[in-house]
């Protein structure tokens, strides 16, 4: 059944969907999209984001995202977490850039759980530290952590990269949410990254990260 769209009291169907800009309706055919500055019309509008790469583990371990391709303006992984380490309590997201393991990295958080906010701040580290936001294996179980990772300008060969995360997680009327950025005193591109966790054990089977190529303007 063909779908319909109320348009100026008029029922139309989605061959005949009407949109209205500049006071003048438009049909999908000529709906303007302004590229570098002009109107065109007849544009295809792609998406902003395009999957590079997705590893769901099998088993305990960690997840390496190598030859990443350096057609994008930046970068994004989405990732749902458990930590493999043993107890209740839980662990943050550990982000190496290009493999470095030495202590080229800075980063601070904030993590709050509803009652307490915490903050910190770190220097000289092997890794990008984000906020506790991966529950342990001993956490409800089938509880996963979420966290969306951010690397602008990626590709860049004068700028140290920045890092930046939005992680959380629930466990049924418990849980917490954090916000960090970080940085690797390194201006070389980012061809890898790789994920650990804080508690040094690794992810658990189930555990997804996903990472996408976010086009420039």
């Amino acid at each position: 059944m063909p779908v319909s769209v109320k348009v100026g009291g008029v029922w139309k169907t989605a061959t005949n969907v009407y949109n209205k800009v500049g006071g003048v309706w438009k049909t999908a055919s000529d709906m303007p999209v302004k590229v570098g500055g002009v109107w065109k019309t007849g544009v295809l509008i792609q998406g902003a984001y395009e999957s590079i790469a997705t590893v769901t583990l099998g088993s305990t371990g960690t997840v390496t995202f190598s030859s990443i391709p350096q057609t994008y303006q930046h970068l994004q992984v989405r990732a749902l977490a458990r930590s493999a380490t043993a107890g209740t309590s839980y662990d943050g997201l550990s982000i190496r850039i290009n493999g470095v393991a030495t202590g080229s990295y800075t980063s601070h958080y904030i993590v709050a759980d509803g009652a307490v906010v915490s903050a910190s701040g770190l220097t000289s580290r092997n890794d990008i530290l984000q906020g506790d936001c991966i529950p342990r294996n001993g956490k409800l179980a089938n509880t996963f952590g979420a966290a969306i990772v951010d690397i602008h300008d990626y590709t860049s060969t004068t700028k140290n990269k920045v890092v930046r995360v939005i992680g959380g997680y629930d466990a049924n009327g418990t849980g917490n949410v954090s916000l960090c950025s970080g940085m690797i005193l390194n201006t070389s591109a980012v061809t890898s990254l790789t994920f650990l966790i804080s508690g040094g054990t690794g992810y658990t089977a189930g555990s997804t990260f996903a990472l996408y190529g976010i086009k420039g303007a």
